[in-house]
């Protein structure tokens, strides 16, 4: 059997794991000092002016922190997905005369602002090559699919097995192509 395994994760550099890590550290423990001060704040008149100052200015930095940290992780996410672009496509999209057997095809990647390129790899796959078990993971959700486009003129159907993550599926009429796919 012959099985691809194509994730955007191999293109992130280790620093975007700390960087996401740090992110995820600094907004649980922002939401932790926010519940702690809603609970401390039934004190004195004078004491809760004091502490929403002192909050605000606190809440304030930690904003700024958390987005400094959300610009670096997309950042590293683009230049991640721009370099798996440009291998997914040098293996689905190949010229014409290059054949291969997939059977097995996971693609793992980001969503948003890459649903063109996407949208490409799901023909090819199991349009062009005939792909029986088929798993597409994004990462961020919000992507949109329309199965009729992808589907009709497809004549190399083959799909046994779909499993898609983070999608919203929307089907326009029933094709020859979907009837076979769902079949």
């Amino acid at each position: 059997m012959t099985c691809y395994d194509l994730t955007v994760d191999d293109f992130l550099p280790p620093r975007y794991h700390r960087v996401k890590r740090m992110w995820k550290e600094a907004k649980a423990t922002f939401a932790a000092e926010k519940d702690a001060l809603k609970l401390a704040s039934k004190g004195p008149m004078d004491q809760r002016l004091a502490d929403i100052y002192t909050t605000e200015d606190h809440n304030d930095r930690r904003i700024r922190i958390i987005s400094v940290l959300e610009a670096i992780l997309e950042r590293y996410k683009r230049q991640a997905m721009r370099s798996y672009v440009k291998r997914v496509n040098a293996f689905l999209l190949p010229p014409d005369g290059v054949h291969r057997t997939i059977q097995k095809l996971r693609l793992h990647t980001f969503g948003r602002g890459w649903s063109v390129f996407i949208q490409r790899w799901i023909i090819a796959t199991i349009g062009r090559w005939g792909v029986k078990d088929f798993e597409l993971d994004v990462e961020e959700p919000g992507v949109s699919l329309n199965f009729r486009k992808i589907l009709d003129g497809s004549q190399n159907v083959q799909l046994e097995r779909l499993v898609l993550s983070n999608w919203y599926i929307y089907f326009l009429g029933v094709s020859e192509a979907h009837q076979t796919l769902l079949g």
